[in-house]
Parts: C-alpha cells; sequence; structure tokens
C-alpha cells in the first residue's frame, strides 16, 4: 500500500485532463485491429493503457460519431441533459442550414439570438417546470457552445460578412500562379460543391402544398437531402453525385442494389456531407474515378481539387491524403462570387429536376386517367427523387460545366468564348416556362413566379418552428420508414429475364411491322440490342451455371441398378 503524502512533501495538482479527438481514437481502433497491442498503442499515443483499452471497448460509439461528425478533429459530445442541451441540438441544426445550405457564415450575435429564440419557444413547452429558468446566452455559453460543436465557421461578433469581394478580385491570379507551377490544365482541375434539395416540394400555390399545410408536425415537402456535385474546368468528366440522406436503408430501396443507382449513396442523421462521408468520398470514388477519366485521356494523374472551407471538409486529413491530388480551399466568403458549381450548375440541376419532376407525374398520368396529382405525389418516394436525380444530373451539358469557370479562371477562355456564352438567367427562364406549360396541362395553379419560389426554398432559411419539427421528425422516422441492415437485393431468375427480353424482342418486330421506315427501324433495332447485351450475359451465366449443377447432381446421384 503507497504511503500518504507527508507534511513536508510538495503538493502535486492533478493531471490535466487529455480530450482525444475522434481522428486519434479512429487510429487507436485501426492500428488494434492491425494486431497492435493495447501496451504498444498507450506508448504511441503517450496514454495510459486503460485509455486505450476503453477507446478499444466503445468502438461502436465512436465509428458512429465518426459518421456524423462534421469534423475528425472534435471529440464525442457527451450527452447532456435540459432545456439549454436541446436548445444546443436545434440551434446546431440551424447553423448547419445557414452554412451548409445558405452558405451564409454566422456570427455571434446572430448564433445567440437565435439561441434564445429557441430556447423560450422549448421553455414554453415544458411549462410551469421551467418558467423560473432563465438562459442568457452569454460570451462565456457562446465559447463553450463553439468548443462542444467544433464549429469554428461561426465568427466572433462583427466578423461574419457577406463576400469578400476584394479576395475574389485578387484569387484568381493567385490561383493561375499554382497552376502554372503544377502543370494543371482545364481537364485535371475540379471542384466539387454541395447543395440541399428537397425533393418532395411543389409550388406553394397548388392544393398539394395548401391541403399540406393544415396537417400538423412536420411536412413531407421539408424532407431534405444532401446532393453533392462537381466536375472538371473542361466539362468532360462529369464526377457520380454524392447522395446524403437520413436514411440508410428507406422502404423505396428495399431490393435495390445502392451500387446500381445513379449516385452514391450514404447516410447520417442529418442529411449532411460530414468530415467522415467526405473523406470517404475522396478515397473511394473521386480518386478512383479521376484515375480513370486521366487513363482514358491518356494525360499524367496529377489533379488539382478547388473547394470551399465547409465544415465537412476537413483540411488536415485531405491535403496530403495523396500526393498526386492537390486540394485547394477557396477564400473564406467566396462561394457565392467564385466557387464554379455556385456559378450555375447547382441552379441548372434543380431546374432540371423540378422539369423532370412535372413530366414524370404528366407521363404516369398520361398512362393512368384515373391517377390524380395528390395521389401520385404520395406515391412518390426517394428512389423516383433518386433517379430523377440522376438524369437530371446526366442533363447538365458540358458547355455549362465549364461555362462556370470563367469567372474563377478566365484564362482558361479566349475572348471569342467569353461572348459566345448563353448567360444563365436565359437558360433557366426557358425551363421554368416549359414547367409552367407542363402544370397547366396537369390543371395546376402554377405560374413562372411560383416555379421560380420554388426553385429559391431550396435555400430558404429554417424558422425555428421548423427546426424544432425537423429534429422530431428525425428522432421518429428511423421506426417506421426504415428497413434492416441488411440490404437485398433484386432476384433475376432465368424465368423472368427471359420473358423480359422476349418482350422488348415483340415491341421491335411491331415497330418493324408498322414502320415503313428500313432505316429508322434498323437504328432503333441496334442500339437497343446493343443496351440488352448486359443482360443477355447475365441470361448465359445463369444456364451455364444450372447446366453445371445438373451435370453435378446427375454424377452424384446414386445409380438405381442391381
Amino acid at each position: 500500500m503507497s504511503s500518504k503524502r507527508t507534511k513536508d512533501e510538495p503538493f502535486e495538482p492533478n493531471k490535466k485532463r487529455k480530450t482525444l479527438s475522434l481522428e486519434c481514437k479512429l487510429n487507436i481502433i485501426k492500428d488494434f485491429e492491425a494486431k497492435m497491442k493495447a501496451c504498444d498503442l498507450a506508448k504511441k499515443f503517450d496514454l495510459p493503457e486503460s485509455t486505450v483499452r476503453t477507446v478499444v471497448k466503445g468502438k461502436e460509439k465512436i465509428m458512429t460519431a465518426v459518421k456524423d461528425s462534421q469534423s475528425l478533429n472534435s471529440s464525442i459530445i457527451r450527452k447532456r441533459h435540459g432545456i439549454i442541451a436541446q436548445m444546443e441540438t436545434l440551434l446546431q441544426s440551424w447553423c448547419d442550414n445557414q452554412v451548409r445550405v445558405k452558405k451564409i457564415p454566422v456570427d455571434q450575435n446572430t448564433a445567440c439570438f437565435q439561441a434564445k429564440q429557441i430556447y423560450e419557444k422549448l421553455k414554453g413547452e415544458a411549462g410551469e417546470a421551467a418558467e423560473n429558468k432563465v438562459f442568457k446566452a452569454s460570451n462565456g455559453w457562446f465559447s463553450r457552445f463553439k468548443r462542444r460543436w467544433n464549429w469554428h465557421s461561426i465568427a466572433e461578433s462583427g466578423e461574419a460578412a457577406s463576400a469578400d469581394k476584394k479576395a475574389v478580385s485578387l484569387y484568381p491570379e493567385k490561383l493561375k500562379t499554382m497552376i502554372d507551377e503544377g502543370g494543371y490544365t482545364s481537364q485535371t482541375i475540379f471542384n466539387v460543391d454541395e447543395t440541399g434539395l428537397f425533393w418532395k416540394k411543389m409550388p406553394k400555390r397548388t392544393f398539394i402544398s395548401r391541403e399540406e399545410k393544415t396537417f400538423p408536425g412536420f411536412k413531407a415537402a421539408k424532407d431534405r437531402l444532401t446532393v453533392m456535385v462537381g466536375a472538371n474546368a473542361a466539362g468532360d468528366c462529369k464526377l457520380k453525385p454524392l447522395l446524403v440522406y437520413r436514411l440508410e436503408n428507406p422502404r423505396a430501396l428495399k431490393n435495390k442494389s445502392k451500387a446500381g443507382l445513379p449516385v452514391i449513396w450514404k447516410s447520417n442523421a442529418r442529411a449532411w456531407v460530414t468530415a467522415s462521408l467526405f473523406e470517404d468520398w475522396f478515397g473511394h470514388h473521386f480518386i478512383p474515378e479521376v484515375e480513370r477519366y486521366c487513363r482514358s485521356k491518356d494525360i499524367p494523374f496529377k489533379v488539382m481539387l478547388l473547394i470551399d472551407n465547409a465544415p465537412g471538409h476537413p483540411p488536415a486529413t485531405l491535403i496530403n491524403f495523396d500526393p498526386r491530388v492537390e486540394v485547394v480551399f477557396l477564400p473564406p466568403n467566396t462561394t457565392s462570387l467564385l466557387q464554379p458549381m455556385d456559378q450555375g450548375v447547382i441552379k441548372t440541376f434543380k431546374a432540371y429536376y423540378t422539369r423532370r419532376s412535372f413530366a414524370h407525374l404528366h407521363e404516369a398520368m398520361r398512362k393512368n386517367n384515373e391517377l390524380s396529382v395528390k395521389d401520385f405525389w404520395k406515391h412518390f418516394n426517394v428512389l423516383d427523387a433518386v433517379r430523377i436525380i440522376g438524369q437530371s444530373w446526366n442533363e447538365v451539358s458540358q458547355k455549362t460545366l465549364n461555362d462556370v469557370w470563367k469567372k474563377l479562371c478566365p484564362f482558361f477562355f479566349t475572348s471569342e468564348t467569353q461572348v459566345e456564352t448563353i448567360s444563365d438567367p436565359e437558360q433557366i427562364d426557358s425551363i421554368i416556362e416549359e414547367v409552367v406549360d407542363i402544370a397547366k396541362q396537369l390543371n395546376l395553379d402554377v405560374d413562372n413566379d411560383d416555379v421560380q419560389d420554388l426553385l429559391d426554398s431550396h435555400n430558404e432559411e429554417l424558422t425555428i418552428d421548423e427546426v424544432i419539427e425537423m429534429r422530431k421528425y428525425e428522432q421518429d422516422i428511423e421506426q417506421t420508414d426504415s428497413l434492416d441492415p441488411v440490404e437485398s437485393v433484386n432476384q433475376m431468375t432465368i424465368e423472368n429475364l427471359t420473358e423480359g427480353l422476349n418482350s422488348i424482342e415483340k415491341g421491335l418486330e411491331i415497330l418493324e411491322k408498322i414502320d415503313s421506315n428500313e432505316e429508322r427501324v434498323s437504328t432503333t433495332k441496334r442500339g437497343i440490342k446493343k443496351l440488352l447485351v448486359c443482360y443477355e450475359e447475365i441470361l448465359r451465366k445463369k444456364k451455364k451455371h444450372l447446366t453445371r449443377q445438373a451435370t453435378l447432381l446427375e454424377y452424384m446421384k446414386p445409380s438405381t441398378s442391381k
């Protein structure tokens, strides 16, 4: 037994508690799974062995925190209780919406004002139990809030600005120097950016929107997902979109392979692109996809990725991730004026999504005269939205993807190409008119302003009531709309594959009989048969596998002869 400290011995204060970041805990888990002993890990990370064992034991909790964390440099937030804890969670959602969706920096005054608004709302709901409680939103609270939630993008009072016009004017020349030094071209410079999308939303004046307002609780129209799109400056390498939804396995994806979707499907509770998701996308999707592109163009795989300083883009991890990819962060508060994807690509993509949604509705009602708009929209699910997202992104032209780099990289363009550019507003206006035309055919009360409001609403600021409703919705939805974690895949049998291919063949035969234009028929048949090769190959392999099984069974079958 250790002896007590004597009177003459100097007092040593307790050792200061060391807070471990998620990145550190993740590294400990990875090393432990690589068969490294706990005692060796303790030495490597300068930690007590008991701490290492605690981290390893809490692997499941840590991995969940990594998935939902904005930054790997943050620590796991201990569960707190009471109105202030609820308020901070809701405030964080509101700040997220401002920074990620609206691209607006939040300052201390704004954050504290919203905090008090949310607190008073929650206090009112709590009733007499919270009647005497007071929340002042002091400087000390604000500093602790920033630290707890790792919110570096919330500025101190008076620091937030809209767009830094001086940085906007100086940065293109600075970027040109980096491009020249690195030997990059328009084919090897990329940009990606996230945007929120309310995938099930109609113009406000439609009877669907009016009717939805009468129901209590969270509205389906406020169900948001995040889409991240990107491309190179040449516009000839369009990246597969990253989609983040609040559910990992929604019912709409039952029996669907996520790998076969037109998007990279990811999920977390808030449907945000977090640091861990972005790092996963960067290593497992961006690098392989761009490497294949460079190989197809016979150019060296040495590229530059330009991104903004959003909370989900971890600089410490990305900058040294791969020496072949130079990650460059745009100056703060310049996204609205410099970032290529924000100069018309995202807006055009959303316009295409709206037009295709209305066209999808129109086509469904044409096929089924008894189908109402209300019934169609009720059954419109996230899988329908994913398909339309894929089609809309494919529709964005190379010219659009190339033109949006003119502010950031004017040196890639000649004076002739600058003149040839069709302004983005004209293109959007044309799409809006098409949407209105489709809406009129559906007897919907919609005009150009309604559609423009719908497009703008994806970047609307959430009200306090909406933030609270959304939080309750996130807590309840897992129990009502999610599947088991095990993902099932469509089972294609020999019978249904044969039936499908034979049906298409019969359809082509009918077209051949009724169309007198031999060239058109021949081109159509050739094109469709080329597209069906993948299914014919699946059918061939299944038949071959069945034949092999039958032969094996015959061999193993016991002889009946005596």
